[in-house]
């Protein structure tokens, strides 16, 4: 079957995966990554803030010819916040931003404008003023989780129909996962922490001890 032999399906550590696939050269159309909440063969389990947004930096890299960058709502300062960055030459980290200044965020749809638009660029988007920007909400039960910032790499000029279609199902995806693993940090800090004091609870200990 040509369309079965055109996908490939990994069971294996999805970090590693990514590595290696980016090593050998290797290009896809679409990455969809299911990675563990909490894994026993990392030394400090799975965290949100720290691991999603680089592993799907590390996957994206896969598609080398944008520059882009991933941001996630940090709910204590109501900001949007730099997590991973990437491209060539790499895409510098945006300061922490609030929700309105980004025109997909504030639409809850992607925003795709080009260089002779420019006067309706996002206001977080920073100079020099790049050939397209595409920005796409990473959303979780009508809420705003992230963002994936797309713009023109070195030597690129505008974002075919084609790539959009890829990105927009890239961030759907993305959103889903977020979506999902932020729900299970939250059980788990439920789980593992006493709701009055917030201090660790006997299960805690009990796991902490187990391992």
């Amino acid at each position: 079957d040509p369309e079965a032999a055109a996908h490939r399906f990994e069971v294996s550590d999805v970090p590693r995966w990514v590595e290696r696939a980016a090593k050998a050269g290797e290009k896809f159309d679409l990455v969809i990554l299911d990675p563990p909440t909490f894994s026993t063969a990392r030394a400090s389990g799975w965290a949100l803030n720290s691991d999603y947004a680089p592993l799907i930096a590390s996957a994206i890299s896969l598609f080398p010819e944008d520059a882009g960058e991933i941001c996630l709502y940090e709910a204590d300062q109501k900001a949007l916040g730099s997590m991973a960055t990437w491209g060539d030459p790499p895409l510098p980290p945006t300061p922490a931003f609030a929700l309105q200044d980004c025109w997909s965020v504030r639409r809850g749809k992607p925003y795709y404008k080009e260089t002779p638009q420019e006067n309706i660029f996002c206001p977080h988007v920073s100079p020099p003023t790049p050939a397209f920007t595409f920005c796409l909400p990473l959303m979780g039960q009508e809420s705003v989780i992230g963002l994936l910032h797309l713009r023109a790499g070195a030597g690129r000029k505008l974002m075919s129909e084609p790539r959009r279609l890829v990105a927009i199902s890239f961030a759907y995806q993305a959103s889903l996962g977020l979506s999902n693993l932020k729900l299970k940090e939250t059980l788990r800090a439920e789980a593992i922490r006493d709701p009055v004091t917030g201090l660790f609870n006997r299960r805690f200990m009990k796991e902490s001890l187990d391992h």
